[in-house]
């Protein structure tokens, strides 16, 4: 995984080209993706989506998808071409989302860590001092004899 998310673009390039790769030695036959989702209360939530082939879940999504208009987009020339352009980027947003998914996960994860351990330093340092100044004896100046 990318540590910056500026790393995130070349890495999903990269991966999308060796999917590529795979595609045309028929040695790549569905592909999932795992990675971590930001979530409020637990920092993070485990996701599994399934990017090739499309599911029955997908499918039915795409047939029950209401278009914001009477007219419906048509594809210009070739449908081939245009379908598979259009799952190109369909797999490029992926990668990228579950990318910046994961990272904005790591970082606030790590956030809460130092949260926790500064909140738990500060209660430290704080119950330290209230127990020397509140009942502690000052120090002994008696001298070590070395007879």
């Amino acid at each position: 995984m990318p540590t910056a998310i500026t790393a995130i673009t070349p890495l999903v390039a990269q991966l999308l080209l060796k999917a590529q790769e795979a595609l045309a030695n028929g040695t790549l036959t569905g592909c999932h993706i795992f990675h971590n989702r930001p979530q409020a209360a637990t920092g993070y939530a485990p996701v599994c989506q399934r990017l090739l082939p499309p599911d029955a879940q997908w499918k039915q999504a795409l047939v029950a998808f209401h278009w914001p208009t009477s007219t419906r987009p048509e594809v210009a020339g070739a449908r081939r071409p245009a379908l598979l352009a259009l799952i190109g980027k369909f797999l490029f947003v992926s990668l990228l989302r579950a990318c910046a998914e994961s990272l904005a996960s790591e970082n606030a994860s790590r956030l809460r860590a130092m949260q926790r351990a500064e909140k738990a330093s500060t209660s430290y340092s704080t119950s330290w001092a209230t127990s020397t100044t509140a009942g502690a004896k000052a120090p002994s100046t008696k001298s070590c004899s070395t007879s």
